[in-house]
């Protein structure tokens, strides 16, 4: 193989992995939340997620909640997050109030939802009950 042919196929191997790197970063780069204004600002530092943020994602996600779902439940998700920031982690009246979360939440979901909420809801339980 001459010098040539070497240099082009090193110049197109290089290639390749840039392309491969680029459209792998493309592919698992978080897509566009749909929780209005989590996307920033570009003239504004990025702020962590807080956690009601965080959590209305996780019940987004593993729900499949509407776009109105989220509009409709983001107070009850603020108003529960700042409740629970203030209770101490695995406390009884945190889990309390978790389930007064899921006792108003339950209203705005379909039967199917509703199920998966209740297992989310179920497992909670399980972790943060204490042991006697």
């Amino acid at each position: 193989m001459s010098t040539m042919s070497t240099r082009l196929l090193s110049i197109l191997l290089m290639a390749v992995i840039f392309v491969c790197g680029f459209l792998s970063g493309r592919l698992t780069a978080p897509r566009d939340s749909v929780l209005p204004g989590l996307q920033g600002n570009p003239d504004q530092p990025i702020e962590p997620l807080r956690v009601q943020d965080r959590v209305m994602r996780r019940y987004i996600e593993e729900l499949a909640l509407t776009p109105e779902q989220v509009e409709t439940c983001r107070p009850l998700f603020e108003e529960t997050g700042e409740r629970m920031l203030k209770l101490p982690k695995l406390s009884e009246e945190r889990l309390e109030e978790l389930e007064r979360f899921h006792r108003a939440f339950a209203s705005h979901l379909t039967p199917e939802q509703q199920e998966k909420a209740s297992k989310m809801l179920e497992q909670a339980q399980r972790m943060k009950r204490p042991k006697r």
